[in-house]
């Protein structure tokens, strides 16, 4: 499974600017995905973007309606990629306030950039800097609270009391957080949690639990509609459900994405990758 992304652009029109863009994409987001795997993260991208939007340099209004529709049209969509006309623009400040206030992690590239292909610069660093910006960025994503679940959390197997902000039927429909005790994932993930996504928006933590057969879930934390943290029994399960059901395919057009959240889970599927090669079964490992 592949993380979809998308593009917002703001420099001067030319011709051919988007087809220019794409060509470059093509040639980076493999680097990028090379360069993750060295620092032990899992990180793949669709071959094409799910949206390019164009706005008018130095347009606040258009550069915050383009974050708002991308999350509106293309929730699944968490990655964003910023093409900025020049360093220090007032679109790189639009780009960290609109990312955060619409839950995406958002990543900004020089235009001049897009065309000379990081010219001059030491690829590795560069592609290590952007690496870990977005982990660290994907990790607040995650580990937020909306404002509109605060007082609404729903406990499940616990001896504590419903909390409800609203109506138990509001809470059922729009309350995206479900955890096993009011303990939220820390700063530094516990080695038995990962993140799913890909899922249908429609599916409820039921529906989520049982992509999971007989391997025991401890907590479900939903922060979208299709994307929330996993955390099993221990982390031989985590490893199990990653190597087992990555990809599982749920029909609709739908594909179960699991990717780790730790640095040890990270090293496990490593190491599974290795073991499986060695057996010449490495063509069935569900990772690229």
């Amino acid at each position: 499974m592949l993380y979809k992304w998308g593009i917002v652009c703001s420099v001067q029109h030319e011709d051919h600017l988007v087809d220019k863009i794409i060509d470059f994409f093509e040639w980076m987001l493999p680097c990028l995905t090379e360069n993750a795997e060295k620092l032990m993260l899992i990180r793949e991208f669709e071959d094409k973007p799910s949206f390019v939007f164009r706005c008018d340099p130095e347009h606040r209004e258009q550069v915050e309606e383009a974050y708002a529709r991308a999350e509106l049209k293309h929730p699944q969509v968490i990655f964003v990629f910023h093409i900025l006309p020049y360093r220090n623009s007032k679109e790189f400040n639009w780009l960290k306030e609109f990312s955060k206030k619409h839950w995406q992690v958002g990543q900004g590239i020089l235009v001049d950039n897009v065309f000379t292909k990081f010219d001059g610069s030491p690829l590795h660093n560069v592609f290590a800097n952007m690496n870990q910006y977005m982990s660290r960025r994907l990790h607040e994503v995650m580990s937020r609270k909306r404002p509109e679940n605060k007082n609404r959390v729903l406990y499940v197997n616990s001896d504590k009391s419903l909390n409800a902000g609203g109506r138990y039927d509001e809470i059922a429909d729009s309350v995206r957080l479900v955890l096993h005790n009011n303990r939220f994932i820390s700063d530094e993930q516990p080695s038995n949690t990962i993140i799913a996504s890909g899922y249908p928006p429609s599916y409820n933590h039921t529906n989520i639990i049982s992509l999971f057969d007989k391997l025991h879930i401890r907590t479900l934390q939903c922060i979208r509609p299709n994307v929330c943290f996993v955390e099993f029994e221990n982390d031989t399960q985590a490893v199990q459900a990653l190597l087992n059901r990555h990809g599982y395919d749920l029909g609709g057009g739908y594909y179960l994405d699991l990717q780790p959240t730790s640095s040890s889970l990270r090293r496990r599927v490593l190491e599974a990758k290795t073991l499986w090669q060695q057996l010449g079964v490495a063509e069935k490992f569900p990772y690229a």
